[in-house]
């Protein structure tokens, strides 16, 4: 599963879209994108969150359009820093 939480942005919309069309065709499997982490599943989670900050990843040293790859018990994380509002 997919997770972008609301305070994501757009790039991140757009990033779980295209990680969901390559991942299923990669793995011929079918991945959902949720707006919340479930209880006791295996996510990605995309984004520069308050929750991804929580769990340790930091973009702050980050140039624009550098990501941080993370992975915490079941969770997987990538960020990196985007601008929030960017179409």
């Amino acid at each position: 599963m997919i997770v972008v939480l609301p305070d994501a942005g757009k790039v991140a919309e757009f990033a779980a879209n295209e990680l969901k069309h390559f991942l299923d065709l990669a793995t011929k499997a079918d991945f959902t994108i949720a707006n919340r982490i479930p209880e006791g599943r295996p996510v990605i989670l995309l984004g520069d969150t308050q929750e991804s900050r929580k769990r340790g990843v930091d973009v702050s040293k980050l140039k624009r359009d550098g990501i941080r790859l993370l992975r915490r018990d079941h969770a997987v994380m990538i960020a990196g820093r985007d601008a929030k509002d960017y179409n």
